[in-house]
């Protein structure tokens, strides 16, 4: 920690120039190093007054604070506006134009990759935190929802398209807090198809797009288990998902079955989750489809170590049915009100992100710090 609190040695308040990345020597002063280590700094702020070191976290906190002031003032002088929406750089201070398309350049796939890592820090708030995510998916930067690469045909790569599939894993966990589910579906189902090898599905760092010879495509340091995690954790967040929603370091959401498969709650099938370990303590749940007769029924066992702020259980059900009440025990528990339209776009009434793919009802669990239902138990979903 005290290289993060006294490295910042600049008259900007930031780290000194740095390599732009492992693989680009060019120094800059980088927005990646600078907002990873302050966010390392907000969530030790938490971490340490979880532990009842109230006097260095507050010290922590004021430290991450400031250092957060002075990253976005940088980028105040750094984002290219000229571009919608408007470019995020990782060189800071105009030294980095806009990649538009993002794969232009060979430099454009290294800020494709180092992108991912600001996603994840949240640094950026409300409009401003959808920039990168956005630019990606509307500049370039994804095949198949993975992260892409390339732009020549450099060292051993015989081929100019490729992707950097695990480099992708934060652009995907944003979008599925963003609450996207069919986005993340394409990056889920997307490296089933392209980012390991056909029917052994081994990984690797990078994957050609196009193939080599009769053999098949190029892939970059396999086996590689990172990119298999990726694969993995992006399943575990379809099913169970714990977020910070509120950004002060600490966990306080639960988002059970948020982003399944539809086809996973075909009739008769069955999704179970069995103590799989979140912030809150391991939580199982078991959903089982009967549409045959209009419902989905779900047993439920919440965390008991800590108890979170909000928990929510969704039934993304097959295209024709929704969601249309829903009980646990011998009385109803709330459902998210109704959809409205807001300028031709569906918006759910909860504050969150709009978005045209929605169409599911939530049930809460927990709501507000208060109780709605047991701690376990049966819920049980009508369907219409």
């Amino acid at each position: 920690m005290a290289r993060i609190v006294d490295g910042r040695g600049s008259e900007h308040g930031l780290f000194p120039r740095e390599q732009y990345c492992g693989d680009i020597a060019t120094p800059v002063f980088s927005l990646n190093s600078n907002a990873k280590c302050w966010a390392a700094l907000r969530d030790l702020a938490a971490v340490l007054k979880e532990m009842g070191e109230g006097a260095e976290a507050q010290r922590v906190g004021r430290v991450a604070t400031e250092f957060r002031q002075h990253i976005l003032a940088a980028l105040d002088k750094s984002i290219r506006r000229e571009t919608d929406p408007p470019f995020v750089p990782i060189a800071l201070f105009g030294e980095e134009e806009a990649h538009d398309p993002i794969t232009h350049a060979r430099i454009g796939g290294y800020w494709n990759l180092m992108a991912n890592y600001i996603i994840g820090t949240h640094l950026l708030e409300g409009d401003r935190g959808n920039w990168l995510p956005h630019y990606l998916e509307t500049h370039g930067g994804l095949c198949m929802g993975l992260t892409r690469s390339g732009a020549i045909t450099h060292t051993f790569w015989t081929g100019i398209p490729r992707t950097n599939p695990l480099y992708g894993l934060r652009y995907v966990i944003d979008v599925l807090q963003r609450d996207d589910p069919e986005r993340a579906l394409v990056n889920f189902y997307g490296m089933l198809a392209h980012g390991f090898t056909r029917n052994t599905f081994i990984g690797a760092e990078g994957c050609s797009l196009t193939p080599l010879d009769e053999g098949g495509r190029i892939f970059y340091c396999p086996p590689n288990s990172a990119s298999n995690a990726e694969w993995l954790w992006v399943l575990r967040h379809l099913l169970v998902q714990d977020f910070d929603l509120d950004d002060d370091g600490k966990p306080d959401t639960l988002r059970l079955l948020f982003a399944t498969p539809r086809r996973w709650l075909a009739d008769g099938k069955t999704i179970k989750v069995e103590r799989a370990p979140t912030a809150f303590g391991p939580v199982s749940l078991t959903a089982q489809s009967k549409l045959s007769q209009g419902e989905v029924v779900a047993e439920v066992d919440l965390p008991q170590r800590n108890q979170p702020k909000q928990a929510w259980l969704r039934a993304r059900v097959p295209d024709g049915w929704k969601v249309i009440s829903a009980e646990a025990g011998n009385g109803g528990v709330p459902r998210e009100p109704e959809l409205k339209r807001e300028s031709g776009v569906p918006r759910k009434l909860s504050g969150l992100p709009p978005h045209s793919t929605f169409q599911d009802s939530r049930v809460a669990l927990f709501n507000n710090d208060s109780i709605q239902g047991r701690s376990s138990g049966r819920v049980t979903l009508g369907l219409g």
